[in-house]
């Protein structure tokens, strides 16, 4: 797990920095799409497919000069800050958030 490797290697008075998507706004909206970006040279689409345990982001770009797709996914495990706080504290025995 990520945060147990994060922790074997932490020196005591190090400091931890994780930035995640706002999964909770995500689950609880249920957002399926983000906003297009279109432009004089790309269009870029990215959505969200709720799964069991996971979601998946899909991206597609396609370059209008090149009259090119390229399609890209991405599994995502959604972990929210409650969470992160909850393994870090009483899991791994973070002292201070």
């Amino acid at each position: 797990m990520f945060f147990s490797n994060v922790y074997k290697n932490f020196k005591k008075g190090g400091l931890f920095i994780v930035q995640i998507l706002n999964y909770e706004k995500i689950l609880n909206e249920h957002i399926t799409t983000l906003p297009l970006i279109d432009n004089e040279i790309i269009i870029f689409t990215r959505t969200y497919e709720f799964l069991d345990s996971h979601i998946k982001f899909n991206t597609e770009l396609f370059i209008k000069e090149e009259n090119k797709k390229i399609k890209g996914s991405l599994t995502l495990y959604p972990i929210t800050e409650d969470k992160i706080k909850e393994l870090l504290i009483k899991i791994l025995n973070f002292s201070m958030i």
